[in-house]
């Protein structure tokens, strides 16, 4: 059974925390059959944590998770804190595979998406 991880910074403010939580559902209803779990997990502020979430996987019966790190820059959460934080549970846990995808930032496919937004919104404008 396979499980994608969500990580996001965290907020203060609920309503930002269940933008995370709700794109998740989004997508698992996308493509059920990939990813048998899809949740989000937060690195401060909010809950549930990534440890906390792993574990969560882990009980349900999850052999592979794969984590992608929702942020746009590969600052010291994407290059530093997750990476320390799945290598600990990757100990913790030898039998199951886990693994972090580049970060959205990275993705090949943002230039797109910020032009398709901006153009939708002139489009709204008209």
């Amino acid at each position: 059974m396979k499980g994608l991880l969500i990580v996001a910074h965290g907020s203060r403010r609920i309503s930002a925390n269940e933008e995370i939580i709700d794109l998740a559902g989004k997508i698992k209803m996308i493509l059920p059959s990939e990813f048998q779990i899809v949740g989000a997990a937060f690195l401060e502020m909010a809950s549930p944590n990534i440890r906390d979430k792993i574990e969560q996987y882990i009980g349900t019966g999850v052999t592979e998770i794969v984590v992608f790190p929702f942020f746009l820059a590969a600052g010291k959460h994407v290059a530093t804190d997750i990476p320390q934080i799945i290598l600990s549970a990757q100990k913790a846990h030898p039998g199951i595979a886990i693994r972090v995808t580049p970060h959205l930032g990275a993705s090949e496919w943002l230039a797109d998406l910020i032009l398709l937004q901006a153009m939708e919104t002139e489009r709204e404008k008209s």
